[in-house]
This record gives C-alpha cells, structure tokens and sequence, in this order.
C-alpha cells in the first residue's frame, strides 16, 4: 500500500467516532429528539389564549355563528413536570365581542364558573401537542338582546387540542390545528334562544336536521342527542401575566347556576 492509501485510510477510521456521536438526535435546545429529556420547554411559565371566530368552525356545516355565539376563549397555563414533559392546566374566559360579534382585542379574565382541569400534554416534541381528549365541564352564556342572558354548565366529551401551543414559523398543510368537541342538546338546548321559551331538546335536534347536521349518538350512553364540532388552524397565542385560578365545579359561586 503507497503512502497516499495509508493517510486516507487513516481519515476514514478517524472518522468513525464523530459519525457514531452524529447518530444521536441533537436536543441541545430542547426543541428536538423524544422522550423528556433534559431541557425546558419554550412553553414552560406562559400562559396562552386561543380564540375562535365564526369563520373557524368546519363541523358542523353551517352552524359556525351559532356555536361561535357561545363559545368562550380557552387559557391554558403551561407547567414543565420533567424535562420537556408538561401539563396544561386549562380554563376558560369570556370572550371580548364588537357590536357585530366578532373577537376585539383587550384584557381577558377568567371565567370563575367554568370549572379548571389539569392534563399532560402528550406527544409534546416542540412544536407538535395534543392536549386530550378529556370531559370538561364549561361554563357557556347566551347574550340576551332585551332579554336575560342564558347561563349554562355542559359537559363537554371529546374535547381535545391538536397543534394549538404555538412554535412553528408557519402552518404545514398535511399537520392538524384543531379544536374538537361533542357537546350533548340536551345540556345547552337553553342556549338556542331563537327555538323557544326555554328551547327543547327536539326543537334543536329537529333544527340542526333541517340544516344537514342531525344530532348523533352520544358517547357512552348512544342516545341520539349529540353533536359534534371542529375548528380548524387554530393558534393560541402568548398572554404575559396572566395566570389560571383552580375552580371547582362543587365550589363554584352561587351566581353559576344555570339560569333559562
């Protein structure tokens, strides 16, 4: 073997150690690799809000004024538990309306009769998340117009966040930004004003038949009552200073009562 093969055969064994430290993923920032790791996430000590519009809801078709009439800003307080591992400790707020009901900027406060729950956020490989499913009771108002506000507590099955922490540059097309819910008739019929003096369950049922949404079997019990909803390319945004005070549902203000 001449000279010039044994120097580059010297190279390629050199190299062999950095190629084997290479293989291992790069989690120096905490934004890569699986697993917990070591490092904070971005999301750790903030607060984020997310807000919907009118325009955001793809299930069910039509119905996005009428689900968006009642539909509160979600917080969500974000805790490292180990490494990059974290929980979301979620609640809810009123949402800030103009006079034509679409979402106006300014400084939310919590809604002290939805009660909070606390979930870890799985699959949370900076940027990616999904927060749920869970049941979440949430508290929901109807905004009278010359008449009293409708107040209502539902339980929400179903209720998953896939992709709304924010992270990414920009939304990818074959990824998922969504809220989903299922919400039975039967909790937040009251909210359906238009229908009736208190609305029924049928009434509402019979109404979103007429519309191309019919009610569906609930989870758990299959009654036919319920309805499912989606809102998609959702992203929360950053809300400084503020904080998610724990409710209970069994400690909540008198004031919380459902009221139709």
């Amino acid at each position: 073997m001449n000279t010039r093969s044994l120097i580059q055969a010297a190279l390629i064994l050199a190299s062999l150690p950095l190629a084997a430290c290479s293989s291992e993923p790069d989690d120096t920032n905490g934004t890569g690799g699986t697993g917990g790791g070591t490092q904070a996430s971005p999301w750790a000590g903030h607060t984020y809000t997310l807000t919907t519009t009118k325009f955001d809801w793809t299930e069910p078709h039509g119905l996005g004024v009428d689900i968006e009439n009642v539909m509160p800003v979600f917080m969500f307080q974000m805790t490292a538990t180990n490494g990059k591992d974290m929980t979301a400790k979620i609640g809810t707020a009123p949402k800030l309306v103009d006079a034509m009901g679409n979402p106006t900027n300014g400084a939310l406060t919590q809604d002290t009769c939805s009660p909070t729950l606390e979930l870890p956020v799985s699959g949370a490989t900076y940027p990616d998340s999904v927060i749920g499913p869970t049941t979440m009771d949430i508290h929901l108002v109807k905004k009278g117009s010359g008449i009293p506000d409708v107040h209502v507590t539902a339980k929400v099955t179903n209720l998953q966040f896939t992709n709304v922490l924010p992270g990414a540059a920009m939304m990818e097309d074959n990824k998922e930004y969504s809220l989903k819910a299922t919400m039975d008739i039967k909790d937040i019929a009251p909210l359906f004003t238009s229908l009736g003096n208190p609305p029924t369950t049928d009434a509402v049922c019979g109404e979103l038949k007429d519309q191309g949404s019919p009610c569906q079997a609930c989870p758990g019990t299959g009654t036919m009552t319920c309805l499912s909803a989606r809102a998609d390319f959702l992203t929360a945004v950053d809300a400084p200073g503020m904080s998610v005070a724990t409710v209970d549902l069994a400690s909540r203000p008198a004031t919380c009562k459902n009221t139709y």
